[in-house]
């Protein structure tokens, strides 16, 4: 059955080839809009007040389409085949008080040491020059593996990936043990058991069909082997998570699409945190190997805004950038150049570590590289191929190590995201940011300058917060870091309390600054020793606002931590 407040449409696309990409022309192209528009109302507005009663109006009765959001006020309103009177529709709803924001539905398209028999062909994982490639230029996964291969958090939850694609076969026999259930559905009963909206979504959702049939995606299913095949399990290949749990969604190949189905996953994460984990799903990441090629972020502002409101509830989102050479920081693209913090935008790096020949980059938009040329992984039936390349099978490496990163924390780490899961998971994304190996052919085309290592970013997670303290004298060596570890409240209006790390005995300052990077405030802490200690500032008289603050002791500077003042 069709979720409960939608009037579903049947869309069905062929995919030709295991590089599902959009193939530009090399020059700036305007993206593809269907006559519909997304309009997101401001917190209390209903949908009647787009056209009130008594209002005299030439133009033709609202169509409304369906709500693609409940929990955001989001809808899909059809607009007339006409573009004058398209134009007119336009301009009456952009002065309408009642609306957020609004914008046109735009067509998308996809992108493209264990005893696994076929873990040999994953260079990607292990590098030792078998395809003819560098020597090491990978991930450094078997290294990782000895710390987590996956699994559940310290405190045994499931942790769960998101899967926008279309689709992934879900019967796999390297899948299948890490599928993800909705153990608050009842499958097959026709009730909406845990009262979301969608009646039986046992195994996610497919919006191509309005069910939990989950269509065996051509796309969908080797980005799911590159994040969770069952590892070590004697068949085929191993997954960057041997134990993890991966929710798909089969998306249709527009953005109105995108919008639900990012709302759908939200829906979980929220529950999961208001119930302290009693409820809904630990979704950490979603995976997005899709997008609009030459897009511009201006003119796509709810797709952007969602990743902010994903973010919020500590999801990570992962996205694929354009399949051509070209740097997006000029030409535009969507979604790897929406500014939200919570996105990271991956390009694709082949086995001798240089940017893939049409692979897109951008030193403002694109966080890192991930390999992304002839990846072996699963296909439907029970099958692999070696022959996956493009951007669309890099994204998923990061989406692995986000996943891998929960994995292998502490205790500590599990709770302050329950209590701070927008701080921590941007935290999550500077350990992964900052575990990079520097290549040159990235350097100055990306923000890191470098490819992932999912094995550097997990012993940045290590180090974090008192799980560094344990660490201090074992064999490995790991020392604490200098920095702030979390701002709390935030968003704050009266006071904060500031909890950080010191390496030794010094004079702190922290220093807050404004988005233009201009001086705001800045607060002595005295002479401190070594360890973690925690302090109380008053930010009542700071217009509200997003503020960064940052700790520096004369000689270092820590990373800055957002601050939301209202």
């Amino acid at each position: 059955m069709r979720h409960i407040f939608c009037l579903h449409i049947f869309i069905l696309f062929f995919l030709p080839s295991s590089r599902l990409a959009a193939q530009g022309s090399g020059g700036n192209e305007k993206p593809e809009h269907l006559n519909q528009l997304i309009v997101w109302l401001e917190d209390g507005a209903g949908i009647e007040d787009l056209s009130p009663a008594g209002e005299k109006d030439l133009l033709p009765p609202l169509q409304v389409n369906r709500c693609l959001s409940p929990a955001l006020n989001i809808w899909l309103i059809d607009l007339p085949e006409n573009e004058s009177l398209q134009k007119a529709r336009m301009k009456r709803l952009k002065n309408n008080p009642h609306i957020r924001s609004l914008q046109y539905n735009h067509r998308i398209t996809f992108r493209k040491k264990p005893n696994d028999p076929l873990f040999a062909n994953q260079w990607d994982r292990s590098n030792t020059g078998q395809q003819g490639g560098r020597f090491d230029a990978d991930i450094d996964a078997t290294e990782a593996w000895d710390i987590t291969t996956g699994g559940t958090t310290a405190n045994g939850d499931s942790i769960v990936i998101a899967i926008l694609d279309d689709g992934v076969d879900i019967d796999h026999e390297d899948l299948l043990a890490n599928m993800w259930k909705n153990r608050g559905e009842v499958p097959g009963n026709g009730i909406d058991d845990d009262q979301n909206g969608y009646v039986d979504d046992y195994n996610g959702w497919d919006y191509y069909f309005g069910n939990d049939s989950i269509y065996a995606g051509q796309h969908g299913t080797p980005i799911a082997g590159i994040i969770g095949a069952k590892g070590n399990n004697g068949i085929g290949v191993a997954g960057i998570n041997w134990d993890v749990k991966i929710l798909p969604i089969a998306v249709e190949v527009n953005e109105a699409s995108v919008v639900e189905a990012y709302s759908y996953l939200l829906e979980f994460r929220k529950r999961y945190n208001a119930s302290g984990g009693k409820e809904g799903a630990f979704i950490v990441a979603s995976n997005a190997s899709f997008g609009i090629d030459y897009g511009n972020p201006d003119s796509f502002p709810i797709w952007c805004a969602i990743y902010d409101s994903l973010g919020e509830a500590g999801i990570l989102s992962v996205a694929a950038t354009a399949n051509n050479f070209d740097d997006v920081d000029e030409v535009g693209d969507i979604p790897t150049t929406c500014p939200s913090p919570y996105l990271i935008a991956v390009t694709s790096t082949d086995e001798n570590d240089r940017l893939s020949p049409d692979a897109a980059y951008g030193k403002i938009s694109i966080d890192l590289g991930a390999p992304g040329e002839d990846i072996q992984s699963t296909a439907p039936g029970n099958q692999y191929s070696g022959g996956y390349s493009g951007t669309s099978f890099a994204a998923p490496q990061v989406t692995g190590a986000i996943a891998l990163i929960y994995a292998s924390s502490c205790q500590k780490i599990i709770e302050d995201a329950m209590l701070f899961p927008d701080s921590m998971a941007l935290l999550v994304k500077e350990f992964i940011l900052n575990g990079t190996d520097t290549l040159s052919d990235l350097n100055g085309r990306t923000v890191s300058n470098g490819r992932l290592n999912l094995y550097k970013s997990l012993l940045n997670a290590e180090s974090y917060s008192d799980c560094q303290l344990a660490f201090v004298d074992n064999p490995n060596g790991f020392s604490p870091q200098f920095g702030i570890i979390h701002i709390f409240p935030n968003p704050a209006s009266e006071h904060i309390r500031i909890r950080y790390s010191n390496l030794k005995t010094g004079n702190n300052r922290f220093l807050l600054t404004d988005v233009t990077g201009r001086s705001i405030r800045a607060w002595d802490d005295g002479i401190k020793g070594p360890g973690i200690h925690e302090e109380t500032r008053s930010v009542k008289d700071i217009p509200p606002g997003m503020y960064f603050l940052r700790l520096s002791n004369g000689v270092r500077q820590s990373h800055l931590y957002k601050l939301i003042i209202r």
